[in-house]
């Protein structure tokens, strides 16, 4: 790890702790069922609002929340074993 820019201080402890960090978060929240309708009507009204003429979504569609925090450990967990390979 001390090979990456940026990263020469650091070492397994440290990316250990930034990993650990978030842990305790399950990445959701709990809503009411008032809380989930309300979205759903909005997202429903969104939806409508970007469709073509011909009825097509004309929106690009990404996925802007990113990776979940199990998926970011695994893929910290597999660069660290890269790294390891390195040297």
């Amino acid at each position: 790890m001390q090979q990456a820019p940026g990263f020469e201080e650091c070492d397994k402890d440290d990316a250990m702790e930034w990993l650990a960090v978030d842990s305790n978060d399950p990445g959701y929240q709990i809503l009411t069922d008032e809380e989930i309708a309300d979205m759903l009507l909005n997202e429903e009204d969104d939806d409508t609002e970007t469709m073509g003429s011909d009825g097509d979504d004309t929106e690009n569609e990404t996925d802007e929340t990113g990776p979940t925090h199990s998926e970011a450990f695994v893929a910290a967990e597999t660069l660290m074993s890269w790294l390891k390979k390195q040297n």
